[in-house]
């Protein structure tokens, strides 16, 4: 499957969506890469959910920048190519309005996974709406088994700030 350069309109439209930090950038050709395939786990009116790329788990350090923004008028997934052989910090974040009538407030969510990226591999990433805490899995797309290099990270202050 080949990747698709993303537009920064397609990574930074949307209603829900107040900012976007840094346009996605792709690693060059003569450097090792990998694709990862993002799945978006929110849906509807009232959800939005965005995917960032850093080079360390302080989020100091864009690496790749905005991978991904799902709401109601983007695609439920999205294929970007990042270098590959270094460790990758994914950071995600959703926000869910309930429907009329439900409880008064808003529901967000923030989780950060690491993982060391192999080159011509396919990786899919995605986050868990449903479970406490909104859990990033990362699977090898070819197996469909979690990557043994996949490790769970404290969303540290400076990524609480991040939008």
């Amino acid at each position: 499957m080949r990747s698709m350069p993303l537009s920064l309109f397609a990574l930074c439209s949307g209603a829900l969506v107040s900012a976007c930090a840094a346009k996605y950038s792709e690693p060059e050709e003569t450097q090792p890469s990998a694709e990862l395939h993002i799945v978006s786990s929110t849906s509807g009116i009232a959800a939005s959910s965005w995917f960032d790329g850093y080079a360390s788990e302080a989020c100091e350090e864009k690496d790749g920048g905005r991978l991904a923004t799902f709401n109601l008028v983007t695609k439920a997934d999205r294929i970007v190519r990042i270098a590959a052989g270094s460790r990758f910090y994914v950071l995600a974040g959703a926000h869910i309005t309930p429907p009329v009538g439900a409880e008064v407030r808003k529901e967000s969510c923030r989780s950060m996974m690491s993982f060391v990226p192999e080159a011509g591999r396919t990786y899919e990433i995605k986050q868990d709406l449903e479970t406490r805490n909104c859990p990033i899995t990362i699977k090898d797309a070819a197996t469909g088994t979690e990557v043994s290099t996949a490790e769970k990270h404290r969303v540290r202050d400076l990524c609480k700030e991040k939008v």
